[in-house]
């Protein structure tokens, strides 16, 4: 019988518990250096929000290395940012991990 993946369990309660603190957005990074939210539909300089590196992980399903970022708005809206890659050397604490998920 073929093992069906499934989401990293530690992921899905940090991200249940990063919700229930407020950060219910989720936002996306363009390559143009702006990150937008889905929810809002509004684009943001990367220079003008608050990012922080939160942790890395190992997407169970595709088995690539994804990395998760606090964003806070100008506007006060707040969520989380996956990636691929390390975005910007203007995300804060880049190099501290704040939570290392386990694989």
């Amino acid at each position: 019988m073929k093992k069906v993946k499934t989401i990293n369990e530690e992921l899905t309660k940090l991200i249940i518990s990063m919700h229930d603190q407020g950060f219910s957005e989720d936002f996306y990074y363009d390559q143009a250096s702006h990150v937008i939210s889905y929810q809002l539909n509004e684009s943001f300089p990367i220079g003008e929000v608050s990012i922080d590196f939160l942790g890395k992980f190992v997407d169970n399903i595709s088995n690539v290395m994804r990395f998760i970022y606090t964003v806070i708005t100008h506007s006060g809206a707040e969520g989380l940012l996956f990636t691929d890659s390390q975005i910007h050397p203007l995300a804060k604490a880049i190099q501290k991990d704040k939570y290392q998920v386990p694989c």
